[in-house]
C-alpha cells in the first residue's frame, strides 16, 4: 500500500492508516510487524528505497515471477529433476518466449492484461494523478 506513495508521504500516511484503524491485538500485532519491517527508519528489514514504488510505473509484483515458476513447476512436473530435464524445459521455454517475442515484433499484439488488473491500475494512476495535482488530501488519497 505504502508503495502507491512518495517516500516523504509515508510518515503521515502511517499516522492516518494508524489512527483510523481499529484496536485489537491482531490488529495491534500487525502493525507492529509493519512497523518493524518497513517503517521504523532505523531497524526495518527493508529500506523505503527498495519497496517504494511511487515513481515508478512499471511492475510492483513479482507476480509474474511466481506465475512463471508454478508453469515451470507444471510442465516439469516432479518435485526434484535432474538437471538436464530443468535445462531442457528452460531451453524450451526459451524457444517459446522468443517465438512470442518476434510475433510481437511482427506486430501481434500481446496477449491483454485481465479487464480487472487493467482498471485497478487506471484507478490507481489517476487517484495518483489527483493526489500529485493536490485535488485531494492525502488522506483522500489514503482511503481510495
Amino acid at each position: 500500500m505504502f508503495k502507491c506513495f512518495s517516500i516523504d508521504e509515508i510518515d503521515e500516511c502511517w499516522s492516518i492508516i494508524h489512527a483510523e484503524a481499529p484496536v485489537n491485538e491482531n490488529v495491534i500485532k500487525l502493525m507492529d510487524y509493519f512497523v518493524d519491517t518497513y517503517l521504523n527508519s532505523d531497524a526495518c528489514m527493508f529500506n523505503r528505497k527498495i519497496w517504494n514504488h511511487f515513481n515508478n510505473d512499471r511492475t510492483r509484483t513479482t507476480n509474474h515471477l511466481e506465475g512463471w515458476h508454478a508453469a515451470l513447476n507444471r510442465s516439469i512436473s516432479r518435485p526434484k529433476p535432474d538437471i538436464f530435464v530443468l535445462i531442457t524445459e528452460i531451453k524450451n521455454q526459451q524457444q517459446h518466449f522468443e517465438l512470442d517475442l518476434q510475433a510481437q515484433k511482427n506486430g501481434n499484439p500481446k496477449p491483454l492484461t485481465k479487464m480487472k488488473f487493467r482498471k485497478l491500475e487506471k484507478r490507481l494512476k489517476n487517484a495518483k494523478d489527483r493526489s500529485k495535482s493536490e485535488e485531494i488530501s492525502l488522506k483522500e488519497y489514503v482511503n481510495i
